[in-house]
């Protein structure tokens, strides 16, 4: 068990120090992807500090009401009727469905 703890440690430390070697030759963005914060800070400006502090926050529209949808069409035509029983002006939809037939809720 021992010797198969240490092969599998030597093993591991090779492929990241492969992996490495791989990506400072060869300078790919491989896992660039995979890197969120690095993204977000280099996107980032000072201006945009600036601009938020000069304006007041906006307020939140009571009138607006956002419903995530149920992963099945049958599902999501309940949800819409019981959103129609409030009476809203507007109902907008989202969504990407794969559909055979066109098919409209009344």
């Amino acid at each position: 068990m021992k010797k198969l703890s240490l092969q599998g440690l030597a093993i591991t430390t090779f492929v990241f120090i492969m992996m490495w070697g791989v990506i400072k030759i060869t300078d790919l963005k491989l896992f660039t992807a995979f890197d969120g914060m690095s993204q977000a800070f280099n996107e980032f400006e000072i201006t945009d500090v600036v601009f938020s502090q000069l304006r007041p926050d906006p307020s939140v529209d009571q009138r607006i009401v956002l419903v995530n949808l149920a992963p099945t069409r049958g599902l999501v035509a309940q949800q819409i009727m019981k959103i129609k029983q409030h009476k809203p002006k507007v109902i907008g939809i989202d969504s990407f469905l794969i559909a055979k037939v066109d098919f409209m809720i009344r």
